[in-house]
């Protein structure tokens, strides 16, 4: 059987010489198949399996194994490899959608297709990053609270937000383990949880808040699916500094 797919290329691995495993996020979830030969530099198909790329594949199915028949570049990210930070927090993102979300679900894909757009059109990484990771959060099966207090639903007089605790905290709420929160950091935290993918350049965020937030979230999903590491967290963090 023969299909068809198109999506944006979040893994590829070396298996045996030139061949490689190779993950597409589609709008559908991700889809993961062989491709053999595409590491010979001769390879037709090279440039549409290169990390990052946006493209079309056809693929044979057979014993429920998916192999590459043909791949067709429709779009190049290239020139993002010319940014430590641009490349790492695509790399960080894709880690994270491969880890921590069902290769069914799709719904990270119209963000990390605009923000493959939007890091193109040079708008902040770290914006990006943070919204693409908050999606990643809302829809892993670990979704935390942003439109009332997690322990009593109010949606007044919110104070602070508890990743142990699930989400928003309000005054009433608020113990001697959670530390109160500016409303610029309150407002960002559900900012991430509810922008359309359409309006990711709404505004940017401030630069150390979606730091924190970053960080944060990571080890929050981290705690979550038992994770040793998150390989591109580090060298993320690296590249801001």
């Amino acid at each position: 059987m023969v299909i068809e797919i198109e999506g944006i290329v979040i893994r590829q691995v070396q298996y045996k010489e030139k061949d490689a495993m190779v993950s597409v996020l589609t709008k559908d979830g991700t889809v993961s198949f062989l491709a053999r030969g595409i590491l010979n530099p001769t390879s037709k198909n090279a440039s549409s399996c290169l990390l990052f790329a946006y493209s079309n594949f056809t693929l044979n199915s057979k014993q429920d194994k998916l192999t590459l028949t043909q791949g067709k570049l429709i779009k190049s990210y290239y020139h993002l490899y010319e940014s430590l930070e641009n490349m790492a927090s695509i790399q960080l993102v894709s880690e994270l959608i491969i880890k921590c979300l069902d290769e069914e679900n799709g719904s990270i894909y119209p963000y990390l297709k605009n923000m493959l757009e939007l890091l193109s059109n040079k708008f902040d990484s770290r914006t990006l990053t943070l919204i693409c990771i908050g999606q990643i959060v809302k829809e892993s099966g670990y979704a935390l609270e942003y439109d009332e207090c997690v322990k009593c639903s109010s949606k007044k007089n919110i104070v602070s937000y508890s990743f142990n605790e699930g989400g928003f905290i309000c005054l009433k709420c608020l113990s001697i383990n959670n530390e109160v929160k500016s409303q610029e950091s309150l407002k960002t935290y559900r900012y991430i949880f509810k922008v359309d993918s359409t309006l990711m350049d709404h505004y940017e965020i401030n630069k150390k808040i979606s730091r924190e937030l970053i960080e944060r979230l990571c080890d929050y999903l981290k705690d979550c699916f038992s994770l040793k590491e998150i390989k591109a967290l580090e060298i993320y963090l690296r590249s801001l500094d």
